[in-house]
Formats: structure tokens, sequence, C-alpha cells
């Protein structure tokens, strides 16, 4: 079973278990009689501009096929997830999401999706985004930038970026200093 299918086999198992939920009235349904989510996260694929030895995602250690997952499959699973659900945050990430092909494809669904409330995009900071401004300054969304201490100089021209362009954001720093607690290079 390659990887692209064992996640999805796992997405499938979600499905199973919100399916479980709704039918026995668990205190998650919301007045609709949808499984409130609070957060979830799409990832869109391993590719990053980042090779972290201790990336928490494993990311440089991922094999080949891995790299881009396919947009037919994330929003058939998306659809399946958001027909019993109502999700407060979903978060898209990768690897890094501005290396996604198919981001503009997959914002414009959640971002039309009533059941989705709020879209966080997460991003490494080293990318300008692939995406047009238009998506970017949807009021459902932000992106939120980890802030990485030597990336700072490519975090900062990303965030003066998006604020000049009106675009929701914030810096996220959960890591810092090379060698530290994580050993980060480009």
């Amino acid at each position: 079973m390659s990887n692209n299918t064992s996640i999805f086999v796992k997405f499938i198992r979600v499905m199973r278990i919100l399916n479980t939920m709704l039918r026995r009235g668990t205190n998650a349904i919301t007045g609709c009689g949808r499984v409130y989510i609070p957060f979830f996260v799409v990832i869109t694929g391993q590719a990053c501009s980042l090779k972290c030895r201790d990336c928490v995602n494993l990311t440089p250690y991922a094999p080949p096929h891995t790299m881009r997952y396919d947009i037919l499959k994330i929003l058939d699973t998306l659809r399946q997830i958001l027909s019993l659900s109502v999700i407060d945050v979903l978060q898209i990430q990768g690897g890094e999401a501005f290396l996604y092909p198919n981001l503009a494809g997959l914002l414009e669904f959640v971002l039309e999706n009533k059941a989705v409330k709020r879209v966080v995009i997460a991003t490494n900071g080293t990318l300008m985004p692939n995406v047009g401004l238009d998506l970017l300054r949807n009021p459902k969304l932000s992106v939120r930038i980890s802030a990485y201490e030597h990336l700072s100089r490519k975090s900062a021209e990303l965030k003066q970026y998006l604020d000049s362009n009106n675009v929701t954001n914030n810096m996220y720093s959960f890591a810092s200093g090379i060698g530290r607690v994580w050993k980060l290079k480009m």
C-alpha cells in the first residue's frame, strides 16, 4: 500500500468516526446536526523549501511520491468530511504550502464552503505566495508565518508584503536558535 493510499485510508477512518459520532448524538454535535471540529489540518504534501534535520513532519526523509498530494483526492476527502461537520479552523500546510501547485484551487474550495469558518495557511516564511491576492485577502483567511530565527529576513519580507497588501497574517514562534532545539538549515 503506498503512502498516499494509507493517508487516504486514515481519512476514511476519520469519516467513519465522525459518522459514528453523529449517530450517537455526541456532545460535539452542532445545532445544525453536524460534528463540530475545532481544528483540522490539510497537508498538501511533503515538498518544502527547507531541509530541517529535526522536522516534526519528517519532510526531509519523505519518499518522492509524497511531495505533492493529488488535489482531486484532497477535495473529495474534504467534501466527505464537510458533509458531516463544521470546521472552526482549517489549516493548510505542507511541507511548504506555497510550493503546492494546486493551492489556489484548494483555497477556492475551502473559502467558499460555509462549513469552514476560518482558514489558515501555515508557511515557513521562505517563499512569496503562489496564489493571487484576491484569495489571500478573503476575510476568512490568514497566513501564519513560522518565525525561525535564522530566517528572520525572509520572514520579515513576506510579512511586509502581506501587510502592504492587506492580507491578514501573524508571526508564529515555536522554535528558535540554530543548533539549540532544532537543527534548521536551508
